[in-house]
């Protein structure tokens, strides 16, 4: 090589050597400045994200799944916008809300009385309604009234005197039966309603579609004569120790799967024949040694959840409008001889908080409780979570106990309010109450 070059290639090292420190720095830095672009862009990301995400709540309680129920729509997600529209009122809701606004506190306390015509007009076997009836139902203007034996003769003076009774009263009423079918038939001896066969035969048989057609044919027939609540279905699953005792006969068998199903079809059924479905008598009665008519029910817990209250909660799924929960004490569950319908534990821990219900619950004819609960029963049903006190002993007591609850501050009037809403609002929704 020549002196020349040489030189020439020596020169040229230092200039090499700037250009590669220099290319170094500008990497660095444009590594460190994307890597915090990054950062950014991902803060920003899940920014994002936690603000347009709602976290679902949870829910304690068993999901039941009913064969007989509607396929469940899609949920279908939809835009928002800026400012978010307020959910449109529902008119059902704003006309029992209108309603209950415009009654007393003596009113309100009516309305949480279901009786039978006899005890509200203090006499027997009434079979008409006249000026008594009119007269007595100014002075205790109650939910309803269910008929009884003594109040039927023929199928006219049926249909005749219901439509009396609503014509009295301010508010319409409740008009209701026990009409299960089979033996506990009231109406079909006077042919408002088709004869049929035991709920036992048609739970035995296994088709919920002939019990469905079966309760809204009696819904319709029901409805025809003027009537829009039935005492029924009986949910009670029964067991091999009261085989061949009436109650057995009156519920679908023994089976919690085939009485859940069943209840759930004569609940559907008689709800789209337009009449207001009861499910009874929780929390289950139907493993009584003696038959229905016993004061006390050994049950644990676990035999509860694991039968009695299966039928309930797939007949409560299906959308019945009340519940009936019985006078029977359970001291190895509940600590004492309470009845069920006056325990807070039966009512509202177990039937509207573990199983869900929100619906008006009733309870069992407060003439049968016994005497060391008679005295103060419907306050007690009230505090307990009930909503209707079903007497057919002396309506005038059973009010004068509410108010001095009221007055002495053992029964707000909050909790009045609570269920009187609901009691309006199955009237609303049933087309009992239309403007």
């Amino acid at each position: 090589m020549s002196e020349k070059n040489q030189n020439a290639q020596n020169r040229s090292k230092p200039s090499q050597k700037k250009t590669s420190s220099a290319t170094v720095v500008l990497n660095r830095f444009l590594g460190v400045l994307l890597a915090m672009v990054i950062v950014a862009v991902t803060g920003v990301v899940v920014y994002a994200l936690r603000i347009g995400v709602d976290v679902p709540s949870h829910t304690s309680g068993t999901v039941v799944t009913d064969p007989n129920a509607p396929p469940t729509e899609a949920f279908v997600p939809t835009t928002t916008t800026e400012e978010e529209t307020e959910p449109e009122e529902d008119p059902v809701e704003r006309l029992a809300l209108d309603h209950l606004a415009e009654m007393t506190l003596d009113e309100k306390l009516a309305q949480l009385i279901l009786t039978s015509p006899d005890s509200l007009t203090d006499s027997y076997y009434r079979t008409y309604a006249g000026d008594r009836a009119a007269e007595r139902l100014e002075q205790y203007p109650v939910a309803g009234l269910i008929f009884e034996s003594g109040n039927v003769s023929d199928a006219e003076q049926v249909k005749q005197t219901v439509s009396e009774w609503q014509s009295y009263s301010r508010l319409p009423l409740f008009i209701g039966a026990a009409e299960e079918g089979g033996a506990e038939s009231l109406l079909s001896g006077v042919g408002l309603t088709t004869p049929t066969e035991s709920m036992l035969t048609y739970g035995t048989a296994g088709d919920t579609d002939a019990v469905r057609a079966l309760g809204k044919t009696m819904g319709e027939e029901l409805y025809a004569a003027g009537f829009n609540l039935n005492l029924a279905p009986v949910a009670d699953v029964t067991s091999e120790a009261n085989a061949g005792t009436a109650l057995a006969e009156r519920s679908f068998g023994a089976s919690p799967l085939t009485v859940s199903k069943m209840a759930a079809a004569m609940v559907r059924g008689l709800q789209e024949g337009g009449e207001i479905a009861c499910l009874k008598h929780f929390p289950g009665v139907g493993s009584m040694q003696e038959g229905y008519y016993s004061d006390t029910l050994s049950r644990t817990l676990d035999e509860l959840r694991e039968n009695d209250w299966l039928p309930f909660k797939n007949g409560i799924a299906a959308g019945a409008g009340m519940v009936m929960v019985s006078h029977v004490s359970m001291p190895e569950l509940l600590g004492s001889e309470v009845p069920c319908d006056l325990s807070e534990t039966v009512v509202t821990e177990y039937l509207r908080g573990e199983l869900g219900y929100d619906g008006v619950v009733v309870t069992e004819d407060l003439d049968s409780i016994p005497n060391a609960y008679s005295a103060n029963a419907s306050v007690q049903a009230l505090l307990a979570g009930c909503d209707l006190i079903y007497t057919t002993d002396s309506v005038g007591d059973a009010l004068a106990a509410l108010q001095q609850a009221v007055a002495d501050g053992t029964l707000t009037e909050e909790r009045v309010n609570e269920s009187v809403y609901r009691i309006l609002l199955l009237k609303c929704r049933f087309g009992i109450v239309t403007e």
